[in-house]
């Protein structure tokens, strides 16, 4: 069977779309991706391949696209169309909408080869877990499988599902890596919680490869691509204290290059930033949020102390580590002066780099709740 993805743009490969494929042909499928920006004539791409069924990967806010180019998909190819990722996760309603016919739900990779599997014998496919389909004006709603506990078990990402045909992003020299899934904190603006909720009872959330498999992946591109900046996309890739320093002795030996990664500021201390400058670390990102102590942590649940903040960001920045914090502007109650002490906080721990934000208010996470409730959004 042959799945092809459909990508908006190429400013960035998904981690989760090269697992899928890398497992959807370790099992005798194919797999392909076309970016739209990239494509002169998709749809006679799409005719040349043949695909058996078509899918997206889809965040919140890109969702209408798809919906809009499954409707023309839909007019010239007769095969299922499949949408996956964050959106269709949280909001799996979009199944109602016309062109699409079935939805992933949360960790799909195992979901996608057992619905490959069956569509290649012509067996039924409305009890697959992960999946809700739509079948004879019904939909059929399924709950997740569990999660996929030994993170070693998959292949190595298909990383060729991308650089094998777009040379820009093969020739990217900051190339993306996950050692480990998932985020124990319940920062009410981040889906994680969400996520939690979703896959309660269904095994570990947080779990971490091995570093010798984290090793692995990051050689085996240093071996066949052009590589130069590693960066580490794991929520808080400072999780495990005891892995962290294995790793990095392990990633200094046989890697070397420059990283970057994202950490909880509270989880840093002055031994590790040490360990992490020899192994090569270049720069941080953590999520500082608010300058107002009391936004931060009663509002938006981070758990964290000015104090924290700034100690700890000094500490980096004497172990030589470059700091990219991510704040955030439009809180609910937030005034002109709160915004302001953001800045003042972002400039007090001394940081190279920020990233503002503007809260957008997601459906269902817990920070709309609270918006809602206080009259800062309207009830519907």
């Amino acid at each position: 069977m042959k799945l092809l993805f459909i990508q908006d743009s190429g400013l960035s490969e998904s981690i989760g779309l090269m697992n899928i494929s890398a497992i959807l042909k370790a099992n005798g499928h194919d797999c392909n991706l076309f970016i739209v920006s990239e494509e002169k004539n998709l749809f006679k791409k799409i005719y040349a391949y043949n695909p058996d069924i078509i899918g997206f990967s889809c965040i919140t806010g890109m969702h209408k696209w798809v919906i809009s180019l499954a409707k023309e998909i839909k007019k010239k190819f007769n095969v299922p169309i499949i949408v996956g990722g964050p959106h269709a996760t949280y909001y799996p309603e979009i199944i109602e909408e016309k062109p699409i016919d079935i939805i992933s739900r949360g960790e799909s990779e195992y979901a996608i080869l057992e619905l490959l599997d069956k569509l290649g014998k012509k067996q039924d496919i409305i009890e697959i877990k992960n999946l809700w389909v739509k079948k004879d004006n019904k939909i059929f709603k399924n709950p997740v499988r569990p999660l996929i506990e030994d993170l070693d078990s998959p292949p190595l990402p298909d990383r060729g599902l991308y650089y094998n045909r777009y040379k820009f992003i093969r020739n990217m020299t900051m190339k993306r890596f996950i050692s480990g899934i998932g985020c124990p904190y319940n920062c009410t603006f981040c889906h994680n919680p969400l996520m939690r909720e979703l896959y309660k009872d269904k095994g570990k959330y947080v779990r971490k490869k091995s570093v010798e498999r984290t090793i692995q992946e990051i050689e085996e591109v240093k071996k066949k691509y052009p590589l130069k900046t590693v960066h580490f996309s794991d929520d808080t890739f400072t999780i495990d204290r005891k892995w962290l320093i294995k790793f990095l002795d392990e990633y200094k030996k046989r890697i070397n290059l420059p990283f970057t990664c994202n950490v909880r500021i509270d989880l840093i201390d002055e031994e590790l930033a040490k360990k992490m400058k020899k192994a090569n670390c270049h720069a941080i990102t953590y999520g500082l949020e608010s300058g107002n102590e009391k936004m931060r942590n009663l509002i938006i649940k981070k758990e964290l102390s000015d104090t924290i903040i700034i100690k700890n960001s000094r500490i980096l920045k004497k172990a030589g580590i470059k700091i990219l914090t991510t704040s955030i502007v439009g809180l609910p109650g937030e005034t002109l002066e709160n915004a302001l002490e953001t800045i003042k906080l972002n400039r007090k721990a001394g940081v190279d780099f920020t990233r503002i934000n503007v809260l957008e208010p997601y459906p269902k996470l817990e920070i709309v709740s609270y918006s809602k409730a206080h009259g800062y959004l309207d009830k519907d």
